[in-house]
């Protein structure tokens, strides 16, 4: 062994003793601190290592003392080629890592496109709801479906003839006197045409009563006769004097 001035600095050596990979020189002398990795650690083993390092640590060997400065020179040579040799594990395991990785993601890819979209021929069934058509009549609403084609049906509002276009003849059903001229002269005035007056048989209830063909009329009637007035059919036979009227209203009880 050299003088201590001339020792190498404390490192990770080659074992000396051959029992071990690594041994660790202090500065002054082999310590029982050994390791058998491939990279020896790059710190003291008294100190905390950079990354966890496991090694261990046997009796100091007297003998090791004497191993001399040539054994040292060697193991530093081989632990300088070691030194070199791990940094060129670090990129071929990350390009290995990349290529897996991406040939991985490829794979998740082409099993998306085909799941999901990758069929050009898959058919679409779209469910197109039945078109309602509506025929619309004036005593009966009916409802047909059509599932092809829509038939729509315009009707034309019924026409109200005007009061002055309505002749109407007046009944006095009550037994009150006068009761027909009195309404026949509030008709009047309600712009009707009023084309005679006259008494019929008592009744309850006052009615008006209009021809075929004037039923808007009749219910516009009646609401200008008021108290109550309802319609009914034109009675048959006709009431006496009503050959020139469309209505006949008949004042009741």
């Amino acid at each position: 062994m050299s003088e201590q001035g001339n020792s190498p600095p404390p490192q990770w050596a080659a074992d000396p003793s051959g029992r071990h990979r690594f041994r660790y020189w202090d500065g002054t002398a082999w310590t029982g601190h050994v390791f058998d990795g491939e990279v020896p650690p790059a710190t003291a083993p008294g100190a905390p290592p950079a990354q966890p390092t496991e090694y261990t640590v046997e009796p100091h060997d007297e003998h090791l003392a004497d191993a001399g400065d040539e054994h040292l020179a060697d193991a530093g040579d081989e632990h300088g080629a070691l030194e070199r040799r791990g940094p060129a594990r670090s990129p071929r395991s990350f390009w290995t890592g990349a290529l897996v990785g991406g040939l991985v993601v490829a794979i998740v890819a082409a099993i998306a496109w085909v799941t999901v979209g990758g069929s050009s021929s898959s058919d679409t069934t779209v469910a197109t709801p039945a078109t309602t058509s509506t025929t619309l009549d004036l005593t009966t609403t009916t409802l047909t479906s059509s599932s092809s084609s829509v038939t729509s049906t315009t009707v034309a509002p019924a026409t109200t003839r005007p009061p002055a276009q309505v002749r109407v003849e007046v009944l006095n059903g009550s037994g009150i006197a006068g009761a027909a001229g009195s309404k026949a002269t509030a008709l009047k005035a309600a712009g009707y045409t009023i084309a005679g007056t006259g008494d019929t048989t008592p009744r309850q209830g006052t009615v008006v009563a209009c021809k075929t063909g004037f039923d808007a009329e009749a219910a516009a009637l009646a609401q200008a006769v008021g108290s109550g007035a309802t319609t009914e059919p034109f009675p048959t036979p006709a009431p006496t004097g009503s050959t020139d009227a469309d209505c006949v209203v008949i004042v009741g009880k």
